[in-house]
This record gives C-alpha cells, sequence and structure tokens, in this order.
C-alpha cells in the first residue's frame, strides 16, 4: 500500500489563502484519481504567530526552530490542532473529499523528545505509531474513496506533555518511516533559490549542503532542506518543494527537484 504513498506538507502564507487550499484539493483530487493514496501534513507558523502577538508573547528562533516555553505550547497547540487543522478538513470536505484530522498526540503518532533545553518544548520524533494512519490508508485502496489523513505536527513526550514539532521535520520523518514514495513541500516560494536570488529547478543532496555552508539557505529554509536532506539519505525520492500559490500566469506551479 505505502509503495506509492504521497506524503505532501502544507505551510507558509498559502494557510491564509483560499484560492491556494482549494488548488490543494485539485491536486489531492487528482492524485487520488491515479489511484495514489494519501497523507496531507501542515505547518501554521504565520497564525501561531498572530496569537502569539495577540498574548504578548515573543517569538525566537534557532535554526529556523521556534524556542517554544509552556506558555508558548498551549497557544500553539490550540492554533495548529484547532483552527488551522480543521479549516484544511473542512475545505477539503467541502471539495469533495474525505479528510480526518488529527494531531501526533492522538494514538501516539508522533512520540518525542525535547531536542535539547535551549529550544524549551520542541520535540524530536523517537518513533511512530502508525497504526491510526495505516486503517486510514486502508480505506484509499479504492481510487476517489477513502479518508485523507490531515496531521498537526504537535507530538507527545513520554510523560504525556504536548511538545512541538517543525512540521517540516513531521513530514520528513512520517515520510521516512511509513515509508512514502513522494515528499512534496507546498510553500508560499517557487522552490528553492541559488546565490543570485533564482529558483533553482533541480538539485541533489550535495548542492543542497552547499547552499547551507554558504549560507544562502537560512531561517525557515534551513529546517526545510536539513529536512529534505534527510529524506533523500533514508531513501524519500524524489523531494520536491513547491509554490502552493495561485499563479499568476496559469503556467502551474514553479517547484525545485531535488534527488540524491
Amino acid at each position: 500500500m505505502n509503495s506509492h504513498l504521497i506524503l505532501i506538507k502544507l505551510g507558509g502564507s498559502t494557510l491564509d489563502n483560499t484560492e491556494s487550499i482549494r488548488q490543494l484539493a485539485h491536486r489531492c483530487q487528482f492524485f487520488r484519481a491515479k489511484g495514489y493514496p494519501l497523507i496531507l501534513v501542515h505547518g501554521g507558523g504565520k497564525a501561531i504567530n498572530r496569537v502569539l502577538e495577540l498574548q504578548q508573547l515573543q517569538s525566537s528562533f534557532i535554526d529556523g526552530l521556534r524556542v517554544t516555553t509552556p506558555e508558548m505550547m498551549d497557544v500553539i497547540e490550540m492554533v495548529l490542532s484547532g483552527r488551522v487543522n480543521k479549516m484544511i478538513v473542512r475545505m477539503l470536505n467541502a471539495a469533495g473529499l474525505s479528510a480526518f484530522g488529527l494531531s501526533g498526540v492522538d494514538n501516539q503518532l508522533l512520540q518525542c523528545s525535547p531536542i535539547n533545553s535551549q529550544l524549551g518544548r520542541v520535540g524530536r520524533i523517537n518513533h511512530i505509531n502508525p497504526t491510526l494512519i495505516q486503517t486510514l490508508l486502508a480505506t484509499q485502496q479504492n481510487a476517489h474513496l477513502g479518508i485523507i489523513p490531515v496531521i498537526s505536527p504537535v507530538g507527545v513526550d513520554e510523560h504525556g506533555q504536548a511538545l512541538n514539532i517543525n512540521a517540516d521535520w513531521a513530514a520528513c520523518e512520517l515520510a521516512v518511516r511509513l515509508p512514502a514514495k513522494q515528499l512534496i513541500y507546498l510553500t508560499d516560494t517557487p522552490g528553492i533559490y541559488d546565490g543570485d536570488q533564482q529558483p533553482l529547478a533541480r538539485v541533489n543532496r550535495q548542492q543542497l549542503f552547499e547552499l547551507i555552508t554558504k549560507k544562502i539557505v537560512t531561517g525557515g529554509m534551513l529546517a526545510k532542506v536539513n529536512a529534505v536532506i534527510h529524506a533523500l539519505d533514508q531513501g524519500v525520492n524524489p523531494v520536491r518543494i513547491c509554490s502552493a500559490l495561485p499563479s499568476e500566469s496559469g503556467g502551474g506551479a514553479l517547484c525545485t527537484l531535488c534527488v540524491p
């Protein structure tokens, strides 16, 4: 079943763009019509920022990862697993797809431990419990039918404490461990840029390392590219980073193809 699995991660400003979600639904309908089972993972950094600002909680980042205090974790879980997750599920269902929203907390899907004390409640995935996901994927054996899991990247530690997981890494680890045939990152940029700020059509693992070493890739894209490298190293091939924003030219999505 998983040999054809496609895992899509949705993030960036696309989550604030109704047309982008509609286009996501069209992509999902296309893949399902071809018989590909699907899983969606989403971020929600911009939505989190807005609520943190209302709560007067200041954010800081280390290598693209949000330093997360216990107070911030309450907000992050509420926004990701509540507002953002259910918005995506509602819109996919309205488009005629069957979507089911859950987080990494449900059935201990994403079992984590803190990365380090500097990052606070930021989790590293140690184990994935695939039982619930495999049950949902089994419903997708018939093209056009089946339930698409929509996963919020909130994990749980051995004490039942919620941890914030970078969505790019959550998507990567799920793709590696299930495993998935293909991993697609949909974001608000047309892929990865070179040193001249031009989008790259194709990059390999060594070129990705060079972009990191030369500090061409920084911030949130740094976490994404590190996740891409890990996925490639673990046999997920290809990985695509594509624009999910509506194309003004009508020429379709721009994309960087990442290969070993």
